[in-house]
């Protein structure tokens, strides 16, 4: 498993353990600092869980299955270990972009999608939200936010910029995703006419790269709302870097290597949307390829989800 080492993954390590899995976590960097991480992987060396500080995860084991971010430690392995990526029996892959890079890769194994469940993205919009707020000390009431893309977690987004009083303008080159945003209210525009005009700008799952800061207005605050190695194309650096354009242009970029903290209360779905995933690849033995999650797997998570919330379906 290779993933932020946070509670959450520490709790995952710790079911996975407890189903009688043999596990090894390769912690991503930006969460291996000293700190909360070296606590949970105490506990988890505790429980008998190999933790390993890798920049790609890679560690001495052969793995049946991967839990994977971003899908770095499957790709090191095909680069630097094809032995044991040829005797993978299956992938989970936490990320929409580690999915997309798993699917150039053509794997001879099955890679099941277990990008965050739809039930989570108003709490990744206001993690997004919260991150923005805090570390500006700006206000959003009438501020212009473009976002750069609409799918689940933008729409979110986009629906809780606007209730605190934001506006939003939406970037985004699907056509159909465009036309949504156009059709619940929002304005939709090109690139450079969008981030021209926004005074904050925060990317949803597309990629910026300093070309595109000149784009931005004077003062403007870039922010994201996925992984920073996928959506931003910048220097390293935590809390907030300032970009001078010209002498009388500077931009603003909030970063921090990990991304936002999502609330805690989602974690049981995504926790269990993977594990879930880890139980299907070991019994089901899907076809190889990148695929999609099978639908009673999200039901599966749902109904859970509403039994703890006490809330009940209709029956009618």
């Amino acid at each position: 498993m290779r993933l932020p080492l946070d509670a959450s993954a520490g709790l995952l390590a710790a079911l996975l353990t407890e189903s009688g899995a043999e596990l090894t976590v390769g912690a991503v960097p930006a969460t291996t600092s000293a700190g909360p991480a070296d606590g949970i992987a105490a506990a988890l060396s505790a429980r008998g869980v190999t933790v390993c500080r890798t920049r790609s995860g890679l560690t001495g084991s052969r793995p049946d299955l991967v839990i994977d971010e971003r899908a770095e430690l499957t790709r090191a392995m095909a680069a630097e270990r094809p032995e044991d990526f040829a005797r993978i029996r299956g992938v989970v892959e936490c990320t929409g972009p580690g999915t997309a890079l798993l699917r150039e890769l053509d794997p001879p194994f099955p890679v099941l999608s277990a990008d965050p469940p739809s039930a989570t993205h108003p709490g990744i919009a206001q993690a997004v939200i919260q991150t923005l707020l805090r570390r500006t000390n700006m206000v959003l009431p009438g501020k212009l936010v473009a976002l750069l893309g609409y799918g689940g977690a933008g729409r979110s987004l986009a629906a809780a910029i606007r209730a605190t009083g934001g506006r939003v303008v939406v970037l985004e080159a699907d056509p159909l995703l465009a036309l949504e945003a156009s059709l619940e209210g929002h304005r939709v525009d090109d690139a450079a006419e969008g981030l021209s005009r926004a005074d904050v700008v925060i990317t949803v799952g597309r990629r910026l790269s300093v070309r595109h800061l000149p784009l931005l207005k004077p003062g403007a605050v870039l922010a994201r709302a996925g992984d920073g190695e996928i959506e931003l194309d910048l220097p390293e650096g935590e809390g907030i870097m300032n970009f001078r354009i010209s002498p009388d242009r500077e931009v603003f970029v909030i970063d921090g290597g990990a991304p936002p903290p999502y609330p805690a209360e989602n974690a049981d779905l995504t926790l269990s949307t993977i594990a879930l995933a880890c139980r299907h690849l070991a019994t089901a033995g899907p076809e190889p390829g990148v695929r999609e999650l099978p639908r009673e797997i999200h039901e599966t998570v749902a109904r859970a989800g509403l039994t703890l919330r006490g809330l009940r379906l209709d029956s009618l």
